[in-house]
């Protein structure tokens, strides 16, 4: 069971039953705001309950057939959200292709039922040109960023279907409003592309076309930078953005898993007139600060420490 729960204007993804948060203020409970056991879709009107090995089209005909798992249209079980964002009443959901199966990497749903159907973002004619989106975020200026990997990531299929580019919505109008193809120097290997998981952007309400995106690199353990202005991105290498072989063993039902993610997520506050972007490995016990104006110019990072452990 999926459940999203909110507080305030917060977004908690569980599984299982809702509970207290520890950001809560105290007597303060979640509201359950959706839950599902299976995700469905609704694509050009026609709502999809559960698995279907061909995308419905009025007056088709269709043979039944043995097809292949990558041949199937939706599989139900293969689609597991992974990224959450609001924008006033409307819910953005979005399925990564780790699988076969899915019909559309970006969805949304809006609040009232409980566990609606999603829907391609904006419609699935125009969502086809994404591949696979993991976290997408909403900016001041009333826009909708993400990283389209562009990578497949079946086992035993991994491969690159498109090149990882960022890709920006007007939430006003619903239209894309500009793709950056990132810079090939930004990419290590063939694994990078697949761990540009999250964005996030810095930017000035009333300089809206000066703006900056951070994206993690969790597989080849970097940063991403991204200048809306300039039309260009870049590449930040340092020893705080990789896993930490201290904290690599996890446990789970008795089974040890060696997990080797880097830099996860990026967070912004501001502080004394600064602002500081905050950030940690996946695998690392410490969480580390610098401020943005370093990143931005694009030189080397000086030596960090981190701000708590």
């Amino acid at each position: 069971m999926i459940k999203i729960c909110s507080l305030n204007l917060l977004l908690f993804v569980t599984i299982g039953i809702c509970k207290y948060s520890v950001y809560a203020r105290k007597h303060e409970k979640l509201k359950e705001v959706f839950s599902w056991k299976q995700i469905g879709y609704k694509i050009n009107g026609y709502s999809y309950r559960n698995s279907s090995d061909y995308e419905y089209k009025p007056h088709a005909v269709y043979f039944e057939e043995d097809l292949e798992e990558r041949e199937r249209f939706f599989i139900q079980p293969n689609n597991v959200p992974i990224g959450f964002e609001v924008y006033n009443e409307k819910i953005f959901v979005t399925v990564p292709r780790r699988r076969y199966g899915i019909p559309s990497t970006l969805n949304y749903v809006t609040r009232g039922e409980k566990s609606p159907y999603l829907k391609p973002y904006p419609d699935m004619m125009r969502s086809r040109h994404l591949f696979s989106v993991y976290r997408p975020r909403v900016d001041v200026c009333d826009r909708l960023w993400m990283v389209d990997t562009g990578h497949l990531e079946v086992p035993n299929d991994r491969r690159q279907i498109q090149p990882p580019s960022i890709v920006i919505f007007d939430l006003k109008t619903d239209t894309q409003i500009h793709k950056h193809v990132l810079d090939p120097s930004v990419l290590v290997s063939n694994r990078t592309s697949a761990g540009l998981t999250s964005i996030t952007v810095d930017v000035d309400p009333h300089k809206c076309d000066d703006a900056y995106a951070y994206i993690n690199d969790l597989a080849t353990e970097g940063l991403v930078v991204y200048s809306l202005k300039e039309d260009r991105s870049w590449r930040l290498e340092h020893p705080s953005f990789r896993h930490n072989d201290a904290a690599m063993n996890f446990t789970a039902a008795g089974h040890v898993i060696n997990w080797r993610d880097g830099l996860f997520s990026v967070a912004l506050a501001r502080r004394l007139g600064n602002t500081l972007a905050y950030y940690h490995p996946l695998v690392s016990t410490q969480e580390f600060a610098i401020s943005t104006n370093k990143l931005k110019t694009g030189g080397p990072l000086d030596e960090l420490n981190p701000v708590s452990t």
